[in-house]
């Protein structure tokens, strides 16, 4: 493209769409060329698995924390304590 050439057919024009292609391309809805991409190392794979699953756990513990801030329990009340605080209505059956 720096040189006056489509980036796809190679023809030298003027006017450039995005992706350095000339009118005559995109008028053939051409598709750009994509470089190949190097492939992910068996190391880099795992460790990206590795990331993953701490993350969830991390966010397993959040919810976790959220659930005992929603129910208003505080870490350390004793079940007892917070029964007595927030008791359990029974309904008939």
């Amino acid at each position: 493209m720096s040189d006056g050439t489509c980036s796809f057919c190679g023809a030298t024009t003027v006017y450039f769409f995005p992706g350095g292609l000339c009118v005559a391309c995109t008028g053939k809805n051409a598709r750009i060329r994509m470089q190949e991409q190097p492939t992910q190392s068996r190391e880099l794979s795992a460790f990206d698995a590795s990331v993953g699953v701490m993350q969830a756990a991390t966010r397993r513990t959040e919810i976790a924390a959220e659930k005992i801030q929603k129910n208003k329990r505080v870490v350390g009340t004793s079940v007892r304590e917070f029964d007595a605080a927030h008791p359990i209505a029974l309904t008939a059956e």
